[in-house]
């Protein structure tokens, strides 16, 4: 569990830990915890540092006439410079702030758990389908695998005919190449793997 959290807050974070463990058993969970202040709060967030802007005004002015350049700041040009708007945090009571993280969290948890479970679903039906076609193939080649070793032995004498070979293998030649065949062709292990990851 990584939650970020305000620094007047981190006093929750091992309840926030303690909470989420509770419904989540594996993986990794990241979240943040934002506090948006609006109103009077805001005022007293926002405080502007008048020597630093002070300082880079100087410093922009003299450079721009140096290079020629038109003085075009403007009082959103202090927005962009860093360290001259401070967002201070108001001090919370963490124990008043409890109470709604608790209840977001709660919340989040539930909406996660269920959208796991939906997804949970889903996964499941389409390993389901993929295991039944699976299933289907598996039945066609228990049927066929029996009869490769035969084939391969009317085979291989059919192109020794075709091929003139004087004299062809004699029975037992070929007893001994189709039995080495059949013992490389022979995929009843791989047969019984398969069922088995199938259940």
């Amino acid at each position: 569990v990584h939650v970020s959290l305000p620094k007047a807050l981190t006093v929750l974070e091992p309840r926030m830990e303690s909470l989420i463990q509770k419904s989540i058993s594996r993986g990794n969970v990241t979240g943040a915890v934002n506090i948006t202040v609006s109103g009077s709060a805001v005022r007293r967030c926002i405080s502007v540092e008048k020597n630093t802007a002070r300082a880079y005004i100087m410093e922009l002015r003299k450079v721009a006439r140096e290079l020629g350049l038109k003085d075009d700041l403007s009082a959103r040009s202090l927005v962009a410079i860093p360290g001259v708007i401070k967002y201070d945090s108001i001090p919370e009571d963490a124990e008043k702030v409890w109470c709604l993280l608790e209840k977001s969290l709660r919340q989040a948890l539930v909406a996660l758990t269920r959208m796991r479970a939906r997804e949970g679903l889903t996964l499941q039906k389409d390993l389901l389908r993929r295991f039944a076609a699976l299933r289907k193939e598996l039945d066609h080649i228990k049927k066929v695998a029996p009869s490769i070793a035969e084939k391969y032995r009317l085979s291989l004498q059919q192109r020794i005919e075709k091929a003139g070979i004087a004299g062809g293998l004699n029975s037992e030649q070929l007893l001994k190449e189709v039995a080495l065949f059949a013992d490389r062709s022979d995929i009843s292990e791989e047969i019984v793997r398969l069922e088995s990851h199938f259940g």
